[in-house]
């Protein structure tokens, strides 16, 4: 079955067919994710979960040794948490459905050339003067470089407290919050305003498909963590927000591609899934492998810029610590 070779063992109870175009109406398919199968997942916009595992699992056995085996050695763990941005579109959950959706996406082509500012606030100062909402334009390297940041915090604090179970499992959920992220930043169509067919001026998307058939390629095209890990070598991004533009614009180049191959893509079966019958072809597996390793090698790189950058931060010690009085100049305090 589609997706076997990435086994997450989680019960999904609800699913969500989330579309990112303004106004779409919503269709909700309650999804039962049977003997850890992960193909029948279909129309959530982002990778399906299944990719995301791929990507995850693939990344940490990228990793080098530099990193602590603790996290190196949790990929299965690390591509469980990867699902969770995900699982917060549940319908039931009105208010972080509609505060993660601008998250997973960013529509390059409304900023007219202009560059990216380097901080959120700063990107939504831009988009008012432009009189876009960010809403509309998306927020997807926001989201990476700031869980990239979190990442770093509780890396410092596994320094400090090496020994520390919980800090350990901090460190393990932001890694794989983030690896979702850097997954949906190397899917072309998550960096377009062409996310699911080509538009033209003053009309909305097509809505050809073509968006949740690419979601469902690397895990319908049966890539295994192996074959993306061994040629991915991580690097530590030394600016991170400039190294992560980068990675939107070299990943852009692949959206004609895309298109290219829209007539092989997997092929998706209303609330079914992929079609059983449908076999990537040559091209079609190597583009699939392609996107997986360049998902993997922004996670892999998220992850090591992280620890690195762990070394420079002096992390404050966290509440459960008995040995440090609360009222510790110094701490961090609310407004």
């Amino acid at each position: 079955m589609m997706g076997s070779l990435a086994p997450c063992g989680r019960f999904d109870r609800w699913r969500t067919s989330w579309r990112r175009a303004r106004g779409a109406k919503l269709r909700v398919y309650p999804v039962v994710l049977a003997a850890c199968s992960l193909g029948m997942i279909q129309n959530v916009s982002a990778w399906w979960t299944g990719s995301h595992t791929i990507v995850a699992r693939a990344a940490a056995e990228a990793l080098p040794n530099d990193v602590p085996a603790f996290f190196r050695q949790s990929g299965d763990t690390l591509a469980y948490f990867a699902a969770d941005p995900d699982l917060w579109k549940n319908p039931e959950t009105v208010h972080l459905r509609d505060a993660d959706r601008p998250e997973h996406f960013l529509d390059w082509e409304l900023l007219g050339g202009r560059p990216l500012p380097p901080l959120r606030w700063q990107y939504v100062a831009l988009c008012t003067k432009l009189r876009k909402s960010p809403r509309e334009m998306g927020l997807l390297p926001y989201a990476l470089v700031e869980w990239t940041e979190r990442l770093a915090l509780a890396f410092a604090e596994q320094r400090r407290w090496p020994d520390n179970p919980n800090v350990r499992q901090k460190c393990l959920v932001y890694g794989g919050i983030l690896s979702h992220y850097a997954a949906d930043l190397a899917q072309p169509l998550h960096l377009t305003v062409d996310y699911d067919g080509r538009t033209r001026p003053g009309l909305p998307s097509p809505r050809t498909g073509i968006h949740s058939r690419m979601d469902a390629l690397i895990q319908a095209a049966q890539i295994h963590p192996r074959e993306v890990s061994s040629q991915v070598t991580p690097t530590i991004f030394r600016d991170l927000f400039t190294s992560t533009v980068q990675q939107v614009v070299f990943n852009r180049r692949a959206i004609d591609t895309v298109y290219a191959l829209e007539g092989e893509m997997p092929f998706i079966q209303e609330g079914k899934g992929v079609d059983p019958s449908w076999r990537p072809s040559v091209r079609v597996r190597e583009f699939a492998l392609d996107r997986a390793r360049s998902a993997a090698f922004l996670t892999a790189s998220c992850w090591l810029t992280a620890w690195a950058r762990s070394g420079e931060i002096e992390p404050h010690a966290p509440l459960h610590d008995t040995s440090v009085e609360l009222d510790t100049p110094g701490r961090p305090t609310t407004r």
